[in-house]
């Protein structure tokens, strides 16, 4: 049983997205889990201690530990809110489970009774290929969740001492051979973004004491690892140990409409909706908008506004609707049919996009496809939603793999600042402040999370067509995002200039370029997008005004630009000069090659 106390308690409980069983004579909350089979024992006081720290409010009443479920206390009565029906404990993110020892069963004493049995347990670690097999089969021949699985096999890869590398090649095989539908039959494939989002989560806490099978042990060694040619055969673990099974596939919550107030439909909705956000958030707020991290016909990750008809589509996936009907012929009998999510609760869950009780999900301030360096100088690499930045790290195709040093050698830095000369080195600079300024463009979108205030525009300026002013916006944009950047072009109309500033912004883009500018470059606008960190301008098609999150790279590019207005002091130039009447002329390029080497030179910089 989870007890939640005080008002800490009950933002900690809205947070999960749980529904109270019994409220307590405080005013404290009740929730009761089914219990995993194996001993839980309620946390002694040091535990206690870490668990309020990072869930405030919240308490366990487990195996050995006692808690009132009804009567009256000191403080009042406790009150039953809905039937005792105990919930899984998949409703639970993975992170508190673990925390809370109901991820898996502890290592049986027998496993460790005598000491060269230890011993043999400690040196052998199961094959990936059988942990691989073992998940497939329990999606296949028992219906398991393919997240909840992949959960399982990336715990299991690292028990067994692989390294977080080793892990991905593992997952991916996984996504591989991962079935294209979910447990309900639908075509919905399960894609790496969720996959490596186990990983990190895995990996970002401590081992724990693997499931342990009878065969198809490997050796461990000091050599390569995944890839070695023993059998495993000179190598027994006895043990009762089990496998922590993938976890059944949670039924739906289920919502009457018929017998109780709206927003009391409303409240039980959301918290439907938030069972699931919690294992793999896609809901977030921006700008006091409700938006979903999407992807375009390109599969390119996209902040795709939410309307009612969306709102929709996420009630029917998360909560089965009910209404109660009369039985005919019986008295006091009702039987419930089955309907559609109504639209009135829909519209009722947007209206709380700006008032009390407001919705629950976290602000998004932009999607980044490449890892950035936040503002501690730590480097935000794991795929998923960032609490400290408030970004979401999509990765582009290959990038999962990209990783660099926190604080990489001299002869790290010297190498990836060598690699990244070899990138733009060769564009024909007029000087070497062009030169340097370009350097700078280029570690600008990895950086720009990391600074606070604003970043100038980076004008890139030549005397003529074809002297590579495009092609070097484009190089700094696909090693930065995997694709060219988003295009602004310049109106002689002001308002329409703003709205498309402003429909830039709410798509997310994290690079813009003004392309092909000609005469004079001058726009109030443009002065003040570059000196805010919030922008507030007039969505496109719309008479309405909105505020976003403004942290984007910006370029313009043309020939023999002349700056009007204040943009002379909130521009740097980059002068290109081929000198010659053919365009230049470079190979494509890789950005996971590169990225690494902006990383390095960034963390250090």
């Amino acid at each position: 049983m989870l007890d939640f106390d005080g008002e800490a308690g009950q933002e900690t409980r809205k947070r999960l997205g749980l529904s109270p069983h019994v409220q307590t004579g405080s005013g404290g909350a009740h929730v009761y889990l089914e219990h995993p089979g194996w001993l839980v024992p309620t946390l002694n006081s040091k535990s206690k201690r870490e668990l309020g720290a990072r869930w405030p409010g919240l308490d366990i009443r487990a195996d050995d530990g006692y808690a009132a479920f009804c009567g009256e206390s000191e403080s009042g009565p406790y009150l039953w809110l809905r039937d005792p029906q105990l919930d899984p404990l998949g409703c639970l993110p993975e992170e508190l489970r673990a925390f809370l020892n109901l991820l898996q069963p502890p290592v049986s004493a027998s496993t460790t009774r005598e000491g060269h049995e230890a011993g043999a347990a400690s040196t052998a670690r199961i094959a990936t290929s059988t942990l691989i097999e073992r998940a497939l089969k329990c999606i296949h021949e028992q219906g398991k969740g393919r997240n909840d699985t992949g959960f399982w096999l990336v715990c299991q890869v690292r028990d067994n001492g692989y390294t977080a590398d080793e892990a991905e090649g593992v997952m991916r095989q996984y996504v591989e051979r991962a079935p294209k539908t979910n447990t309900k039959g639908i075509v919905e494939p399960y894609t790496i973004d969720e996959a490596l989002a186990s990983l990190g989560s895995a990996y970002g806490s401590d081992a724990r004491d693997p499931w342990t099978p009878r065969e198809d042990l490997q050796p461990a060694s000091s050599g390569r690892r995944g890839g070695g040619s023993g059998n495993g055969s000179g190598t027994t673990v006895t043990g009762t140990a089990t496998p922590e099974e993938p976890e059944e596939p949670k039924p739906l919550p289920e919502i009457l409409i018929n017998n109780s107030q709206l927003r009391e439909r409303t409240d039980q909705a959301i918290d439907a909706i938030m069972r699931q956000e919690r294992r793999n958030p896609s809901l977030f707020m921006q700008s006091s908008r409700m938006v979903r991290v999407s992807r375009d016909e390109m599969r390119r990750p996209i902040i795709a506004q939410i309307g009612v008809t969306e709102v929709k589509e996420v009630l029917t996936q998360t909560a089965n609707y009910y209404r109660l009907r009369k039985v005919a012929g019986e008295e006091g009998e009702y039987e419930k049919v089955p309907i559609s999510p109504p639209r009135e609760l829909a519209e009722q869950a947007l209206a709380r996009q700006t008032q009390a009780p407001f919705l629950p999900f976290p602000p998004l301030a932009a999607i980044v496809e490449t890892p950035v360096i936040r503002p501690d100088g730590s480097i935000l690499d794991t795929p998923g939603y960032d609490q400290v930045t408030k970004l979401y790290y999509a990765p582009a195709p290959g990038m999962g793999d990209c990783k660099v040093s926190l604080h990489p050698t001299q002869q790290e830095r010297e190498a990836a600042l060598a690699l990244l000369w070899d990138t733009i080195g060769e564009f024909p600079y007029v000087s070497e402040a062009d030169k340097a300024n370009a350097l700078g463009l280029l570690l600008t979108p990895i950086l720009r999370p990391a600074i606070a205030r604003h970043v100038p525009l980076a004008l890139i300026d030549a005397p003529k067509q074809g002297t590579g002013k495009g092609l070097l916006s484009d190089v700094v944009s696909v090693i930065a995002t995997g694709t060219s950047a988003a295009i602004l072009t310049m109106s002689d109309s002001e308002e329409e200039l703003q709205k498309a500033i402003t429909s830039l912004l709410l798509e997310g883009s994290t690079i813009i370029t003004i392309d092909n500018i000609t005469g004079r470059l001058q726009s109030k606008h443009l002065d003040g997008v570059l000196t805010s960190t919030t922008w507030k301008g007039r969505i496109l098609g719309q008479s309405k005004m909105t505020k976003v999150p403004h942290r984007a790279t910006w370029l313009a590019t043309g020939n023999n630009i002349r700056l009007g207005g204040d943009l002379a002091r909130r521009c740097y130039r980059i002068r290109l000069d081929a000198k010659v009447s053919r365009p230049l002329c470079v190979k494509a390029l890789n950005m996971r090659i590169f990225f690494p080497g902006l990383l390095s030179t960034g963390a250090s910089w």
